[in-house]
């Protein structure tokens, strides 16, 4: 019976390293795809994904976008944690930003930032009375943030006075004692901020966001003096319309591109494209060999003319063996 037992123990062991086998995604090619669809034709353009042609430059600054939004709002909340004693921990921010641009008047366009949420924790930890002890993580969200801003036509800046800034605020705070009331109240300090008083730091922040999203595709310039628009829907692009007729989108948007910026309604939805998975911990080889997904769908309509842009990744992938037995283990094993 001992012996039974043993070879069963045995084989629990050796079969528990191929349940943990580890395989190490590695990229071997890739491609870029801007689509522009106008009056039921489209055109595709593809770019390699390790050129770094136009589209992976316009693809890096859309990705920049919600780091530096966040980056903004992670140093709000260090400089006011440590302002009253408390330790900043991490902050993140999540969802998929969304843009709305419509024009006002007076050379001044209205956007609107939707789709993220941000969290925070921070922590505070001390001595009350000097026998009671206490080490406390404060929680804090802001869902559903929703960004409105007026910006100049001419140049893209956005005032931070024109900035209004609305959300779900929540906070909680979990202690290693009943003492939750001594960490300084943190979530409140939110609240009021949402509900009008805004702190300048963080208007900063979210006016660097508003503005980046602008310059990455409508104002900034390279070297070519191309924006992002332009760099996507190059000036020889053409529409094959249904009847057969060709539409010479490229050479429409740039030699129009002022008027588009000031009397348009655009919509630009953002999204992470390709992203690559972590190693793998499983008996075998995953079994597929391509990620994909979009950077941008770009909505623009004028009287008489309406037109979307698309930015789509695909990255190609193969899988490697690393012998490793788990994400925690140093054992070599062997591929299943």
């Amino acid at each position: 019976m001992r012996i039974q037992h043993t070879l069963v123990a045995l084989a629990a062991l050796l079969s528990l390293p191929s349940a943990q086998a580890g395989w190490d995604p590695v990229v071997t090619g890739g491609q870029y795809i801007v689509t522009v669809e106008y009056g039921g034709g489209s055109v595709s353009v593809s770019e390699g994904r390790n050129q770094y042609g136009p589209l992976a430059r316009t693809a890096g600054e859309l990705r920049a976008i919600p780091f530096q939004m966040e980056n903004g709002l992670n140093s709000f909340m260090r400089s006011y944690a440590s302002s009253n004693g408390v330790n900043f921990q991490r902050g993140s921010l999540s969802g998929d930003l969304r843009l709305q641009i419509s024009p006002q008047g007076n050379g001044l366009m209205r956007t609107t930032l939707s789709g993220v949420s941000y969290n925070a924790w921070t922590q505070f930890s001390g001595k009350k009375w000097g026998i009671i002890r206490f080490n406390c993580v404060s929680h804090l969200s802001l869902a559903n943030i929703s960004v409105g801003a007026s910006y100049n036509v001419s140049n893209g800046q956005v005032p931070s006075s024109s900035i209004m800034l609305d959300g779900q605020p929540n906070s909680s705070t979990d202690c290693d004692s009943n003492l939750s009331w001594i960490l300084p109240v943190v979530g409140n300090f939110i609240i009021r901020k949402v509900e009008g008083q805004i702190d300048q730091a963080v208007l900063q922040g979210l006016q660097g966001t508003l503005g980046q999203g602008n310059q990455a595709l409508f104002y900034g310039r390279d070297n070519l003096q191309l924006t992002g628009l332009t760099r996507l829907i190059s000036a020889d692009r053409q529409v094959t319309l249904p009847n057969g007729q060709q539409f010479p989108i490229g050479q429409y948007v740039h030699n129009n591109l002022a008027y588009l910026l000031g009397n348009a309604q655009v919509t630009v939805q953002l999204g992470k494209g390709a992203i690559v998975p972590d190693t793998h911990w499983g008996g075998g080889e995953p079994g597929y060999y391509q990620v994909q997904g979009d950077h941008l769908n770009l909505q623009i309509s004028v009287p008489g003319l309406s037109f979307s842009v698309r930015l789509h990744e695909q990255v190609q992938l193969e899988w490697n063996w690393n012998g490793r037995c788990g994400p925690n283990s140093d054992m070599t094993c062997h591929i299943p």
